[in-house]
């Protein structure tokens, strides 16, 4: 077990913000520790001393970071996983890579992060229906949330923590009863994991989970995601056939192999 003294000298030796304040807004932007922060300059000159020539060490390091991350998150295997710009981007790709059909619907709650309510509102254009279980007392009742499924409900999507009430919702039960009903779960993460550092992402839980690189405690993962903001997106292998791709590129290291 880490001792609290361990944890104390850890926080000061790497995050150089404590010398200047109370840092809180971990699930915004959180500060780079100075691993990380030797990492990115690391990559930024291998890039800048030799251009494309080492292009495949690049990639065959950000496949190593894969199998890292999918390992942080509990994924059964490292192309469960992709990266992407940020969570916003992430939860646009799933909503876009659907074969959505009017008539559908997608089931979420009020008082979401603005990320997990835009793409879903933008489904209206297709016919499908955007259904909110109402956030009370700073809490959301799971039996509401399933009370709003039927038959044409497509997915549940609802983060893991609501970033202004703190409630954390039990996606393992939520993720149970989709199962149940044949519904995809797609969830936010990104201030879980800093909130729950032992935990693996929920056994029964969501089959798409996006989060924003910068909060997670893993020093060998978040220097390959902070350029500019990245964001880690557990795809389940059983329904990566059934959506389409929302982006086409030629990068591998953003999707791995489909």
């Amino acid at each position: 077990m880490i001792r609290v003294l361990d944890l104390l000298r850890l926080r000061d030796e790497q995050f150089p913000v404590t010398r200047e304040c109370v840092y809180l807004s971990h699930a915004s932007v959180g500060p780079l520790t100075r691993r990380a922060t030797a990492r990115m300059a690391e990559m930024a000159g291998n890039t800048s001393r030799s251009g494309e020539r080492l292009w495949q060490e690049r990639m065959d390091e950000a496949e190593r970071v894969r199998g890292l991350a999918a390992r942080l998150l509990g994924a059964r295997a490292p192309h469960e996983v992709a990266f992407v710009e940020n969570t916003s981007t992430a939860l646009s790709m799933v909503a876009e890579g659907l074969d959505w059909r009017p008539g559908d619907n997608v089931v979420g709650a009020t008082l979401e992060f603005p990320s997990n309510v835009y793409p879903w509102m933008g489904l209206a254009a297709r016919g499908v229906e955007y259904r909110q279980a109402e956030e009370r007392d700073g809490r959301i009742d799971p039996e509401e949330l399933l009370s709003l499924i039927d038959g044409r409900t497509r997915m549940l999507v609802l983060s893991w923590v609501q970033y202004a009430s703190g409630f954390r919702s039990d996606l393992a039960r939520l993720g149970k009863a989709c199962r149940e009903r044949g519904v995809l779960l797609t969830g936010g993460g990104r201030p879980a994991l800093r909130l729950r550092p032992g935990d693996r992402s929920p056994a029964a839980g969501p089959r798409r989970l996006a989060f924003h690189a910068r909060p997670l405690p893993v020093d060998r993962i978040r220097p390959h995601l902070e350029r500019g903001g990245a964001a880690l997106r557990e795809r389940h292998a059983q329904r990566l056939r059934d959506r389409r791709p929302g982006r086409i590129a030629g990068d591998p290291a953003g999707g791995g192999r489909r």
